[in-house]
C-alpha cells in the first residue's frame, strides 16, 4: 500500500497507471459501511499483490480527499475506489458497489487499456 499525504503524491500515484492500474480507497474510520469495504479491499488487494494501492481517510486528509474530486470530476464519497489506467479513471465504486466481482472487473478493463497500445 502506497503512503500518499500530499497532492503530488496522488498525482505521481495516477502517473504510474501507465504502466499497471493503480486504486485507491478513500474511507471514513467513523464508517461501519468503510470498515466492512475495506476488508473487500483488503481481499482484492491480496489476491492481486503486484498492483499500485493507496488508501486516503478522507477526514485526516480531506485536501486530498477533495483533490482527488476535483482532479477526476467524480463526486466524493466515502467509502469510494477509484481504478486508474493511463491517469485517467476507468471505474469507480462506492458503499455497497465495492465488491470483489467489480474490483476485478476494473483490473480487467485497466489491464485492457494499458496493454492496447502494447499490441498494437
Amino acid at each position: 500500500m502506497v503512503v500518499v499525504k500530499t497532492t503530488t503524491d496522488v498525482q505521481t500515484l495516477i502517473a504510474r497507471s501507465t504502466q499497471q492500474p493503480v486504486f485507491i480507497f478513500k474511507y471514513s474510520p467513523y464508517c461501519s459501511i468503510s470498515y466492512l469495504k475495506w476488508e473487500t479491499f483488503l481481499y482484492f488487494t491480496r489476491e492481486h499483490p503486484n498492483l499500485e494501492y493507496a488508501k486516503i481517510d478522507v477526514i485526516e486528509q480531506r485536501e486530498l480527499s477533495n483533490f482527488i474530486a476535483e482532479h477526476t470530476g467524480i463526486r466524493h464519497q466515502s467509502p469510494q475506489v477509484l481504478a486508474f489506467a493511463k491517469g485517467e479513471v476507468m471505474w469507480h465504486g462506492s458503499h455497497w458497489n465495492i465488491e470483489e466481482h467489480a474490483l476485478t472487473a476494473a483490473l480487467k478493463q485497466c489491464q485492457n487499456v494499458i496493454h492496447k497500445d502494447a499490441t498494437i
